[in-house]
């Protein structure tokens, strides 16, 4: 409870960060219970409840974040290295530091571990140290996962090795790589050989070491370097033959061909292209070059480096051809019949691969597409699958490379071991670097991780070890009472692993048997390992049945069992171990024999001294200098079969078993095991601080999880079991002497009684002995110890402070009133005086001011008196002239309105006069109107007959045009399609379709037909009221009664004078091309009154119930002047009198109608507005010949102007505003504007297919000639194909008739002229798109029929500052077309990455590309089943004329240009607006 005081600064685990900090801010404690409340880093509070307070303060959960916290402060003050107990932690910065040149080397020479900066210098200083002290050889483990920095760590350990010098040299440090000597150099020249053949690039390293290795360095009496030996485990073959997407095979094939002279690269059929070779190009494009990396330079530093440790040029490039041949190997291409594998005799790769290996060929392909059988009695040969012979094929590659590896680790080690190995028998001591893989865990876990993974459960046994063993030591030697620290061991997942039936026994038995599987093997594993005792680390995972997990020390991993037999087998076939033992390759049988002389049986005498082992056979230096042991990559099994099959005797000898990968991974690691146990052991823990590899980034989560696999924690959980906190005396005394009074550590500092102190300060503050213990030299604390003293402490220390504050602040508030008494006496002196100074100066001032007032006020008054005088003099003027100017102004104005008097009062007597002619005219009307009703009634019915006709005929013309249409659609796709079984079904589809469709619109029609006649029965309820309504006005008003009388004695006149009264005639005038309506009455015809036309109207309504297209409105009863005999004046009261008048002039509105398209909507506005509804039938029928007529007279591009004419005729036309005249239904409106509108829409489609007609015409002249034939670039030529060479025959000189300037030009005019009539801009995009189709599609079609270069650059140029980037899309045919040239053309899925990427190109044009594609010489031809594939998806794709969006008009526009000659329709715009 002590320990958590408020104010204790403590960690808390976090999900994103691994671990905060937080501050303790409430601690309350209920009996046995204790509730805290932390405040973290970031403000969020946390509520703990304990029972016990030591349940926080365990140092498993203080050191872990503590060591986390150190480490990433460190690396953000970029320091990469930090000293966790006896580990060197070292996180990669993914970036170069200058932390490893010679001055660096000369400062860390000579010092002890713990005097300067955590480096990897004082690692390998102490180690090298400690070597020369004691005699004892000496172990660098270098581990971490992949891409941690391993490989560059164990080679700056070699470097600082090679560049110290024995301690008794006057300079220990070496200036430069020439002051070493020839094995000093030889030693560093192992890293580049090692990497190029041992390291690749993955997808977290891009300098992978592929394998383990063990490096000792041997030195002499005086520690000297005398030679060096190496020893490699587990190289990775299968990355010959595989690598996943983004990695690279081994660094040497990429530098062979990169780095290689012309004449060899020739000589061994090699290229600089990487994808010509499949065992280099399965890493994708992405996966080569590495950044930052000179293949060729890396190719001549590895020669270099092969030169100094003794390998011949002639070696090695005997080296490089047989790297060459594995090459050619897996491009060897085997194909797989019904059954069998076959290969052809004649197959390149082949050829190559076995003359460079020096085999024979028809031998090679024997036993690749083959294996023998060997029985008791007889041999059986039985061919092998595709899948088989590829695997054959591999294994001899891996195999062959293994042999390889092997013989240049043999090689180094005869190098470095010197002549006739003296290295060895000079050597006394020694410093081993062991580099070795981390521990591994993937989503998908293999052989190859779970061989890591156990050989890192040997090194974390051997770890917890050492580091229990340290532990000890340092108890013992202190002299204080303990107990035996029990820590949690892995011997029991290593027994799991090695035991008698554990996993490598079962998989070696597995292994061994013809018909294992592994399957089998799983199941062996469950039944075997999955029992009680085994539960804690042998599992069986949720989900499937092909896995198995082991609780490693770190965490569980999964392994997938597919793959464990066949890599642990690892053998190659005795038929090609017997081939390649007769190589006619003189250094390919050096390479296997070197290779077969590596293994070494248990139960075979040491080898002789000549290999790189032979100093470990002198008598007293073989205890001294241990042979870690080496994976054996090429079995002893394996090489009597070789010899075997190569003397060709026919007595077989008995063949030993053959060991499995796994057992000789296993052997070799317990010889390592036994070497580290005789050794001195320094830890380095390479740390990869994020995934994406970028500088300076700390992932704590990351970083915490590998702490955590590399046993860095462990140590500290190891540390915490006992007393992981100790100080000195003196380092404890001076921390907290404070904790006892002055006169106990005053006295016994004088009497320098340091121990005596440190126990009275314990004894006075922990009173629980058993939680510390006193040492010879040391304190030793247990867990949560320390934090209690500091607090403690803190609180003390507070409390002295308290008191030294209260004095100090005593002190100071008296000192500071003396001096502010002293002050203010001398402040308020020094204001008196300059009050008094101020206040004389004062009065002087202001004497001064008022005699300089007196002087300046009469200057001002006297100017201001001056201003005003000629002021007032200057307003009097104006004043004066104003007034004389309005009086004249009166006097004219009085004049003027006198005149105006008596022209008004002239007008108003004529205007009298002329509305007594106008109502005696009116009279006339309604009579004539009479008779006119009359005719009118008989035409209306044959105008109805007339119409029902014309209906029908329309309905069954569009019925016959919408039947052919699909007819010829179904001709179409019947002479598209192909006879096959799938277009049979797809039309047939489609007709049933069209069938349905049919169907429908038969059903809409009849539901369209009964709304119809529900709405004419409604509309003759309606006239039936207004009827009723009309009768009921007649009898109420007397004055229609006279009006009526008048009305017949008038007509009765009319009839008996004709010359008054002229004839009604009728004329059929402007024939409307899809009008309703056949005929029209004469434009001078008389209306009859009003009740008679209404009554005439419901008769007719209630005869025949369509919907008539001309409505009256029944209380028109405005008079309308028109044109007659008695020859009235053109004045009129009413402007409505007017317009109506001006409407009716047929022969003026038909004169010329080709005028604005806003004038043709004032016009049918007005009369809608006034209810002439057949007057604007008629005219807008009228409008519409006449543009349909005027547009056929055309050629070129002029019938944009009426294009835009047509598209906004319809824009303002509407009744717009409250109807001045007749009112009318709305029905026959809506029936109007639907057949106007389609009538404009028609005339508008075809204004735009005859002027597209046109301008086609003119440019698919010019694209052949422009785009095809002629120059495409200044200073560039281009020639003409196949097609044109009858031409180039008959005039090689001659230039093409058209050129891109015309194209353009043509272009540009079109533009223009749509732009200046101010088109919309979708019909603007779909008349260019139009032409750059055509374009497109020309070009393309003559590119098909000749293969010639073209350039469309000037095109695109054109369309992008015209604003419209989709039009290039026009031109995509032909860049598309050449993309589909260079596409494969083999499979399905080739041809569905053709209709992917060229999008723009239309089904049949891509199969006529691949139908008349010629195929060079070096190419398959296109097979019939993808033709066929081709031709089933072609289909027709047409684009109708898509028309634009109406224009929002806000009204109507009155205006009306100059350069028309129609006064008519001037003064009708002048009165509308």
């Amino acid at each position: 409870m002590e320990v958590f005081s408020r104010g204790t600064r403590v960690w808390l685990q976090d999900k994103d960060q691994g671990w905060i900090s937080a501050e303790v801010t409430v601690n309350k404690a209920t009996g046995d219970a204790i509730k805290l409340t932390l405040v973290d880093e970031r403000g969020k509070e946390t509520n703990i409840d304990t029972t016990t307070a030591d349940d926080l303060a365990t140092l498993s959960h203080l050191n872990e974040p503590s060591v986390l916290h150190t480490i990433r402060n460190r690396y953000a003050q970029h320091s990469i290295y930090t000293y966790s107990g006896i580990v060197l932690i070292a996180v990669n910065p993914f970036q170069r530091v200058t932390l490893y040149g010679p001055e660096i080397i000369q400062a860390y020479s000579g010092r002890r571990k713990g005097e300067l900066e955590p480096h990897l210098f004082a690692i390998a200083e102490d180690a090298y140290t400690r070597m020369q002290k004691d005699g004892e050889g000496q172990t660098i483990i270098v581990s971490g996962e992949s891409g941690a920095g391993k490989t560059e760590s164990a080679k700056l350990i070699m470097r600082y090795l090679a560049s110290v010098n024995a301690s008794g040299s006057k300079a220990r440090v070496k200036n430069s790589l020439d002051d070493s000597s020839e094995v000093e150099r030889q030693i560093l020249a192992t890293n580049p050989i090692l990497e190029a053949f041992g390291n690749a690039k993955t997808t977290r390293n891009d300098n992978s070491s592929r394998f383990g290795k063990y490096i000792q360095i041997l030195f002499d009496g005086k520690t000297e370097i005398v030679g060096a030996r190496i020893r490699t485990y587990l190289l990775e073959r299968s990355r010959l033959v595989y690598q996943p997407e983004t990695e690279r095979n081994y660094h040497i094939f990429y530098q062979l061909c990169a780095g290689a002279p012309l004449k060899e690269r020739k000589d061994l059929g090699l290229d600089t292209d990487i994808n010509k070779f499949f065992f280099l190009k399965q890493g994708g494009p992405s996966s080569t070059p590495i950044p930052n990396v000179d293949d060729a330079e890396e190719f001549r530093l590895t020669q270099q480096a092969l030169s100094t440790v003794g390998i011949s040029v002639e070696k090695q490039w005997a080296v490089f051809k047989l790297l060459a041949a594995l090459l050619h190997l897996g491009n060897i291409h085997i194909t797989q019949t019904r059954n069998d594998a076959l290969l052809d005799d004649n197959e390149p790769s082949m050829l190559l691969a076995t003359r460079f290996l020096g085999v024979t060929a028809s031998e090679f392909k024997k036993w690749t597409v083959k294996k023998q059988i060997i029985t008791r009695s007889e041999k059986i040969v039985t061919a092998l699958n595709g899948a088989q012979a590829t695997v054959v094929r591999d294994s001899v590659a891996k195999f062959i490379y293994a042999c390889i590896f092997e013989w240049l680790v043999a090689i180094v080690n005869e190098s470095l071991a010197g002549e006739n190995g003296e290295a060895a028998s000079k050597a006394e001591m020694f410093i081993g670097v062991l580099d070795i893989y981390g521990f591994e865990h993937f989503k998908k876990n293999s052989f190859e991780q779970f061989c890591i993974n156990y050989a890192n459960e040997k090194l974390q046994q051997e770890f917890n070890a050492h580091v229990f063993k340290l532990e000890q030591e340092e108890y013992v030697r202190e002299e204080i009472q303990w107990k035996f620290i029990d820590f949690a061991d892995n011997q029991p997942c290593i027994d799991l692993i090695e035991g008698k039936l554990g996993v490598l026994a079962l998989l070696d038995e597995e292994s061994r048997l013809p018909a294992g599987t592994d399957a089998s093997y799983l199941q062996k594993l469950h039944t075997q390992l999955g029992k009680p005792e085994n539960a804690r680390v042998f599992k069986k995972p949720r989900f499937g049945n092909s896995a198995f997990t082991i609780a490693h020390y770190a965490l569980d991993v999964t392994y997938e069992a597919e793959g464990f037999l066949e890599k642990n087998r690892d053998t190659v076939p005795d038929e090609h171990l017997a081939l390649l033992a007769s190589t006619k390759n003189t250094f390919l049988k050096e390479v296997m024999d070197a290779a077969l002389a590596s293994v070494r049986p248990s139960d075979a005498p040491p080898p002789s001294p000549s290999a790189s082992d032979s100093g470990s056979q002198s008598s007293r230096r073989s205890s001294l200098i241990p042979d870690p042991g080496r994976v054996a990559l090429v079995t002893s099994g394996a090489g009597q079969i070789g010899t075997t099959g190569a003397a060709g005797a026919g007595k077989r000898v008995g063949v030993a078993k053959k060991p499995t990968l796994g057992s000789i991974f296993k052997a070799s690691l317990i010889n390592l095991m036994e070497t580290l146990s005789t050794t001195n052991v320094h830890y380095i823990r390479c740390i990869k601080p994020n995934e994406v590899k970028r500088a300076w980034e700390f992932n704590p989560q990351q970083v915490l999880g590998q702490l955590r696999a590399c046993g860095v924690l462990e140590t500290i959980r190891i540390s915490c079991a006992g007393y992981p906190s100790r100080w000195t005396y003196e380092e404890f005394a001076e921390r907290y002497y404070m904790l006892t009074t002055s006169t106990v550590w005053t006295n016994s500092i004088k009497k320098n009684q340091i121990r005596e102190l440190c126990l009275a300060i314990l004894n006075t503050s922990i009173r629980d002995e058993d939680k510390y213990q006193s040492g010879l030299t040391k304190i030793f604390f247990r867990a949560g110890m320390l934090a209690l003293l500091e607090s403690q402490r803190s609180d003390r220390l507070n409390a002295l402070v308290t008191i030294v504050q209260k004095n100090m602040r005593r002190r100071m508030a008296v000192k500071k009133y003396q001096q502010l008494r002293t002050s203010t006496i001398r402040i308020q002196t020094w204001w008196r005086g300059l009050m008094a100074r101020k206040f004389v100066d004062g009065v002087r001032k202001q004497s001064a001011a008022i005699r300089l007032q007196k002087a300046l006020r009469r200057f001002i008054r006297r100017k201001e008196f001056l201003d005003v005088r000629n002021a007032v003099v200057r307003v009097q003027s104006c004043i004066r002239g104003a007034q004389t100017r309005q009086r004249f102004r009166e006097e004219r104005l009085g004049s003027a309105a006198r005149r105006l008097q008596c022209l008004f009062r002239g007008l108003a007597s004529r205007r009298k006069y002329k509305a007594d002619v106008r109502r005696v005219v009116w009279m006339q009307s309604c009579i004539r109107r009479r008779y006119a009703r009359l005719e009118l009634k008989s035409l209306k019915a044959e105008a109805r007959s007339l119409i029902q006709k014309l209906q029908q005929r329309d309905y069954e013309e569009k019925d016959l045009n919408s039947k052919l249409t699909g007819l010829e659609a179904q001709l179409k796709q019947w002479m598209a399609k192909h006879s096959d079984a799938d277009a049979r079904a797809k039309q047939l589809h489609g007709e049933l379709q069209s069938a349905n469709a049919e169907v429908t619109r038969r059903d809409e029609l009849l539901a369209q037909k009964r709304d119809v006649e529900t709405r004419l029965e409604d509309a003759a309820k309606r006239v039936a009221d207004k009827d009723e309504l009309i009768r009921s006005c007649q009898t109420i008003s007397p004055s229609r009664q006279q009006l009526w009388r008048s009305a017949r004695s008038a007509r009765s006149a009319v009839c008996a004078s004709n010359s008054t009264a002229p004839m009604l005639s009728t004329r059929k005038k402007h024939q409307r091309r899809h009008s309703t309506t056949g005929t029209f009455s004469d434009v001078k015809s008389m209306r009859d009154s009003a009740d008679e036309l209404m009554l005439a109207v419901k008769r007719n309504q209630l005869n025949n119930p369509r919907a008539v297209s001309v409505a009256y409105n029944g209380m028109d009863l405005l008079p309308n002047v028109r044109r007659g005999g008695n020859a009235l004046s053109d004045i009129y009261d009413d402007p409505a009198e007017e317009k109506i008048k001006l409407l009716d002039d047929a022969y003026r509105l038909d004169e010329d109608v080709l005028f604005p398209a806003n004038l043709i909507s004032l016009i049918t506005n007005e009369m809608w507005k006034y209810g002439l509804i057949a007057e604007s039938e008629r005219f807008l029928a009228n409008v519409m010949q006449t543009m349909q007529a005027h547009v056929m007279s055309f050629t070129g591009e002029e019938p944009s102007r009426l294009a835009f004419l047509a598209s906004d005729m319809l824009q303002g036309i509407g009744p717009g505003g409250d109807p001045a005249g007749r009112e009318f239904e709305w029905s026959d409106y809506e029936r109007l504007v639907s057949i106007v509108k389609h009538d404009l829409d028609s005339l508008e489609y075809n204004i735009y297919h005859t002027w597209m007609v046109e301008t086609k015409k003119r440019l698919a002249k010019m694209v052949i000639p422009a785009l095809i034939e002629s120059q495409s670039l200044p200073g560039f030529t281009t020639s003409d194909g196949g097609c044109r060479l009858f031409n180039r025959l008959l005039n090689s000189n001659s230039t093409p008739a058209f050129s891109m300037d015309d194209v353009l030009n043509l272009l540009n005019k079109v533009y223009k002229c749509l732009k200046s009539y101010h088109m919309e801009e979708s019909v603007v995009q779909q008349v260019f798109t139009e032409l750059l189709k055509l374009i497109g599609v020309t070009s393309f079609n003559d590119l098909l029929m000749r293969r010639t270069s073209y350039n469309i650059t000037r095109i695109e140029e054109w369309c992008k500052s015209h604003n419209m980037p989709e039009g290039t899309l026009q031109l995509e045919h032909l860049t598309q077309a050449t993309k589909l040239l260079q596409l494969k053309k083999a499979t399905a899925a080739d041809i569905e990455i053709i209709y992917d990427v060229c999008w723009m190109l239309s089904p049949s044009q891509i199969q006529r590309m691949c139908t008349n594609y010629f195929v060079a010489d070096y190419e398959n031809p296109i097979s019939p089943e993808i033709l066929r594939v081709v031709a089933s998806r072609v289909s027709e794709d047409v684009g109708p004329y898509e028309l634009p969006l109406p224009r929002e008009v806000s009204g109507l526009e009155t205006y009306v240009p100059a350069y028309l000659n129609v006064p008519h329709i001037r003064r009708l715009a002048a009165l509308v607006a």
